[in-house]
């Protein structure tokens, strides 16, 4: 069953403190952060590491120097000792989310900004954005993000990325609450949640197995303080 774990960013933590922890990060990690010019999204990387890395220390008993990154073809991380644990990441403005599984997961948050509608057209099916248009105005924008996240966290779930083309495949919503059935002549039995995040965010998950999403909220400062402690 899928669990997921959520990081609020804290603006009261200063760069200092954030700058102490990276020497826990992996080195490709390490050498992504220094190429960030914008000191948030460094911070977003940063965190999303230290979230892992705490959820992999706690549930599998590893020691941090111990997490070894890897990837497959197409890029998404695993971890190398442990391939049964699946993990996924997703960043955006003042949140950092973590889907942990056994089986591959998926998970992808966005904040609701405006944005042209008509781009829809390069990334939904005809379908989708047709119903996107039909929908209030009022709730255009929402739902254009509500699908978005779907197809990204069920591109991240495969494993795949943008190998596979996100007009390809389709959701179907299921009876008015936040779940959704995907809908693709090859599709797995994928399930997806999609929710709204205050003040102004989307998530949505993509597991093998149906399940009510109850994020569990993971405080920054202790998170650091973990690590710094290590």
């Amino acid at each position: 069953m899928p669990e997921v774990y959520m990081v609020q960013l804290d603006p009261r933590i200063g760069r200092s403190l954030t700058d102490q922890v990276v020497r826990h990060l992996s080195a490709e990690r390490q050498l992504r952060v220094e190429k960030f010019r914008n000191y948030m999204d460094a911070r977003r990387s940063i965190t999303a590491e230290l979230l892992v890395r705490r959820l992999a220390m706690d549930q599998l008993g590893v020691r941090n120097e111990d997490i070894v990154f890897g990837e497959n073809s197409y890029n998404k991380p695993y971890l190398v000792s442990s391939p049964h644990f699946h993990y996924n990441l997703s960043h955006s403005g003042e949140w950092v989310v973590c889907a942990v599984d056994q089986q591959p997961v998926g998970i992808d948050i966005e904040q609701i900004k405006p944005i042209e509608l008509d781009i829809a057209k390069n990334f939904f099916t005809t379908a989708e954005y047709n119903r996107l248009m039909e929908a209030d105005e009022a709730q255009r924008l929402e739902q254009f993000y509500q699908l978005w996240t779907l197809k990204e966290s069920y591109i991240k779930a495969v494993g795949q990325g943008l190998s596979i083309p996100l007009d390809s495949f389709s959701f179907r919503h299921e009876n008015g609450d936040d779940r959704f059935t995907l809908e693709s002549p090859a599709a797995e039995p994928y399930h997806l949640t999609a929710t709204r995040l205050p003040p102004n965010y989307v998530m949505a998950v993509c597991a093998m197995e149906e399940a009510a999403i109850d994020p569990v909220a993971v405080n920054e400062q202790e998170l650091l303080d973990g690590f710094l402690r290590l």
